[in-house]
């Protein structure tokens, strides 16, 4: 991962956190106006309540979609398995119906044919979540520091 084929994945990963943490940040300073409660009246339907709701809301929705974005690219490009895996992930897809046991037989199907793979996800996955919650913190503490507070 680090030092194999999958590193530009892991840097191309890396350099689009920096968006993620910005949009968050920015979705905090523009909600720390907002009335998020869910108490009546709250919401403040005049132009004015609008006008401070759209940069929260533009702000979010784009950290959201970078954030989704930046994670299945980074699991699509990191991840690899054999042709022959592939082949059996499809036939179990289009076999089981049912959710949850389709997810068991595709992860039992992994584990026994390419245990590297296997746990290269799991790694992939945990450095993904610690970026998504390192983004978080960064976001929130230049919100608090912000001078828009």
């Amino acid at each position: 991962m680090f030092f194999g084929e999958n590193r530009k994945a892991f840097l191309e990963f890396l350099r689009n956190l920096t968006p993620q943490a910005l949009f968050l940040t920015l979705a905090f300073v523009f909600g720390s106006k907002l009335d998020l409660s869910l108490s009546p009246g709250a919401f403040d339907p005049t132009f004015e309540g609008i006008k401070r709701t759209i940069p929260f809301l533009f702000s979010l929705l784009v950290f959201i979609g970078a954030c989704l974005a930046n994670m299945s690219l980074f699991i699509e490009s990191a991840v690899s398995s054999p042709a022959e895996l592939k082949e059996r992930l499809k036939t179990i897809t289009r076999e089981e119906p049912h959710f949850f046991k389709r997810q068991k037989k595709l992860a039992r199907a992994t584990w026994q044919d390419n245990k590297s793979g296997y746990l290269e996800v799991i790694l992939v996955l945990l450095i993904s979540q610690i970026a998504f919650i390192a983004v978080v913190v960064v976001a929130a503490q230049a919100a608090l520091s912000s001078t828009f507070l």
